[in-house]
């Protein structure tokens, strides 16, 4: 899936694959990170982490651990993270429409 497709995603019916597509690639782009970089950062290959952000395939829950923890937060809050940045993309497009 592409970035703006992810971003147009409903929060509350969103799976989890997409929400940690959402999350990772948002949390990635605030803190101003190429996936080379956190793919290094992380100690994860490229592409897989580029998987990750377009929600193709699957990943272990190693993988989100070490994606979560070079992001700077908790597993759980990386899942959480991509719900509230849905739920705030959605807000804002109400308001332009």
């Amino acid at each position: 899936m592409e970035w703006d497709e992810l971003c147009r995603a409903d929060p509350e019916e969103a799976d989890i694959a997409v929400l940690l597509a959402v999350s990772v690639g948002a949390l990635r782009r605030e803190q101003n990170l190429k996936q080379e970089e956190l793919s290094l950062k992380a100690n994860v290959n490229r592409v897989i982490l580029s998987h990750i952000e377009t929600c193709q395939g699957n990943t272990t829950l190693a993988t989100i651990k070490k994606i979560a923890k070079a992001l700077g937060t908790t597993e759980m809050s990386l899942l959480q993270y991509g719900q509230g940045f849905l739920r705030q993309k959605q807000k804002q497009e109400g308001v332009k429409n």
